[in-house]
Parts: C-alpha cells; structure tokens; sequence
C-alpha cells in the first residue's frame, strides 16, 4: 500500500513538471520566438518593402525610430513589412543574444542558414517576398576612424543608388562623425547573417547601422531619416 501511495506521489509530480514544462516552452515560443509583424498596405500597386530592427535586443535607437515613424506616417503606394523588434526577449534583458532556455543564447544575425531559428525563417519568409530589405542595426565604433568597425555605414551589394544618396542625406543633414559607404562583396559578409541571406537569394538589400557612442537622441534622429528616404522614395 505504501508502495503505491509512492508511486502515485511520484507520477503526481513528474506529471506536474511536464505540465510546467510545457506551459513554459508555450509561453517562451509565443513570446520570443513569434515577433510581432504588421503590414501597412496602401492597396495601390507598389513595392513592397521589409524593414527589419531589433535583431540584436540590445541596439534599441531603431526600435524606437521605426515605431514612432510609423505611428505618423504610412504608404501612399505599395507595402511595407514592419518587424521592428525581432528579439524581444532579447530586447526586455538588455542583451545582444536571444535567450534561450538553459542554453547559451543565439546571435540571430548568424543563422540564417541550416541551424536558422523560428524567427530566422519568419524574417527569410518575408524577405523573399519583399523587392526590397531594409535592416536597421546599431555598432560599437566608427568605420571612418576604424576600418573594421561598421558604425555610421550604409551597406549593401546591388542597392548602389540608395546606398550612395542615403550616404549623401546623412552627411549633409547631421554634423557629426561622416557616414562611409560600404559596398560589400560576397565573399566579405559574415556567413548566416541577413545580409547573407539576401545575397544568396538574390533580394536586394541595404544595412543601416550607426554607433552607440552617439548619444540616443541622434541615433533616432539618423535612423528616422533614412525612413523618411524609403517612405518618399518608394511609399509615396
């Protein structure tokens, strides 16, 4: 009889645990894994453009810029894609890396690949369908005092134009630490990352990427620009 009350209590809590573990797993996919998307759409024939920040939880200028343009602004002409807080788990720790149950985290930005997450084909799934990408990051340094930094740089591979008028607009509109074109060959990009991604795929794309030793006001001020380029440029 004993025996069997133990067993019960046993299977009781093992049951339980499973219970709390699956509620978890839920609740991490739901929250971490799921990031918010919303689509603007003129319903008027157009481009449609992705815009994607927030990869990194930790480089918050973007976040802040693509929410409060798009609270005030939307197409005339065309789609925009908006998913501009891609690791939010990342983003409410503070942290580059997206948590991950009992793990060590993942840099997003480097596995848009084989070992791609479910955020990775959420964004891929997008992109694919987009005639253009634009990826909002935030570096460390200046790439015009320190070649192998990438702060204050628009980047792409076949998006020469924008790159160049954007490079232009950013130069002439703010009086601070010049902002450096970066036309980068396949080989030069980091395997798995968007960027990656986007060459392998043919999608064309351009990376913003200013530096976190300008102060947040500015960094939103820089990135709200290049928005309101896209927004004139292709929206209107």
């Amino acid at each position: 009889m004993k025996l069997n009350i133990t067993y019960n209590i046993f299977f009781i809590i093992i049951l339980v645990i499973t219970i709390l573990m699956y509620v978890f797993y839920k609740m991490y996919d739901q929250v971490c894994l799921n990031p918010p998307v919303e689509v603007y759409d003129s319903k008027i024939a157009g481009p449609t453009i992705l815009i994607v920040s927030g990869t990194h939880g930790n480089e918050t200028a973007p976040i802040i810029a693509i929410k409060e343009f798009f609270e005030k602004n939307k197409p005339v002409l065309g789609k925009v894609i908006v998913i501009k807080n891609v690791n939010y788990c990342g983003y409410l720790l503070n942290q580059r890396l997206l948590p991950v149950p009992f793990k060590k985290g993942i840099d997003l930005n480097r596995t848009y690949n084989t070992s791609s997450t479910k955020i990775n084909t959420i964004i891929a799934d997008y992109a694919n369908k987009a005639d253009y990408v634009f990826d909002f990051h935030e570096a460390l340094g200046f790439k015009y005092f320190k070649d192998e930094s990438v702060g204050n740089t628009i980047s792409t591979f076949l998006n020469i134009a924008d790159c160049n008028n954007l490079i232009q607009l950013l130069n002439t509109t703010f009086n601070e630490v010049e902002w450096i074109p970066f036309i980068r060959r396949s080989e030069d990009i980091i395997p798995g990352t968007l960027f990656d991604y986007c060459i392998q795929n043919h999608i064309n794309y351009t990376l913003t990427e200013t530096s976190k030793r300008n102060d947040m006001k500015l960094r939103v001020a820089e990135h709200t620009a290049v928005l309101n380029y896209i927004l004139n440029k292709y929206l209107k």
